[in-house]
């Protein structure tokens, strides 16, 4: 199995163009082109939230729009940038709770668990409260018998990058332990920081490999001295492509807007 990730995208209103240097919709549509060009094929874009940059209407608007070009099979869940009530009428996910997005579904041989960590009134840190916590018990229980890939927003350890996690994901003590104690969870993937991170989980029983995904659009500079203001760089940006296969989980990064094509040495 081969899963897209996409992170990130920022979508703004049709009009607004190029801002700080970048166009953040160009910029999707150039990573949605490089996706339905993958091959092997992929089997499912997953979208990991922050897809708009406000949650305004005309956003969401022009999101659909272009996620419209994806010719593969899309699942969403939504980042502390998007509208939830939006999102929910939005998109065609088999949304399982009221008072968040969360999702269960069912690929090939795998279970992937869509996880909404928003907080309601928009502030920008994730939460793993009692109502996820519950909802997540059971999401655990009914893939028991399948290896299962678990998607969030927000990450829940500490990158490093001050300015960025102060709104990673809280209570995550309680998260870890609860995908600890599931070893069919095989991997969490989440958004959010906009670089590709890799970390391992390891405040349960098991240690459970964590990875966060590059954004289409501007990242945090990579400062790791404590208490340094958030700074923005033009790094790299692309998708991920998480494969599944005899020999367990590999993930590769597709660097696209480089300006730079492969050849034959």
């Amino acid at each position: 199995m081969l899963i897209v990730q996409l992170t990130d995208t920022h979508v703004q209103g049709p009009d607004v163009g190029v801002k700080d240097g970048i166009d953040n919709n160009a910029l999707l549509a150039e990573a949605i082109g490089s996706i339905n060009g993958e091959r092997p094929r992929p089997d499912l874009v997953l979208a990991t939230g922050d897809l708009t940059n406000d949650g305004r209407p005309e956003e969401l608007d022009e999101l659909l729009r272009l996620l419209d070009a994806i010719e593969l099979p899309l699942a969403v869940i939504p980042g502390n940038h998007d509208d939830p009530g939006a999102f929910r009428a939005a998109f065609d996910m088999a949304w399982e709770a009221d008072d968040h997005l969360s999702w269960v579904i069912e690929l090939g041989p795998l279970s992937i668990i869509g996880l909404d960590c928003t907080v309601p009134d928009g502030a920008p840190h994730g939460d793993f409260d009692d109502t996820r916590a519950a909802w997540l018990a059971d999401a655990l229980a009914r893939t028991a018998d399948r290896p299962t890939l678990l998607a969030l927003h927000h990450p829940p350890f500490a990158s490093g990058i001050a300015a960025m996690d102060a709104s990673r994901l809280r209570n995550a003590d309680a998260f870890i332990a609860a995908v600890a104690a599931a070893p069919h969870v095989e991997r969490v993937v989440c958004g959010h920081l906009h670089r590709p991170i890799i970390g391992v989980l390891t405040g349960g029983e098991r240690p459970v490999p964590v990875t966060t995904c590059p954004a289409t659009v501007l990242h945090p500079h990579l400062d790791l001295e404590p208490d340094t203001p958030l700074r923005l760089i033009e790094d790299p940006i692309g998708y991920q492509l998480h494969r599944y296969g005899p020999a367990g989980w590999v993930t590769n990064t597709r660097y696209i807007a480089t300006g730079a094509t492969p050849w034959t040495p």
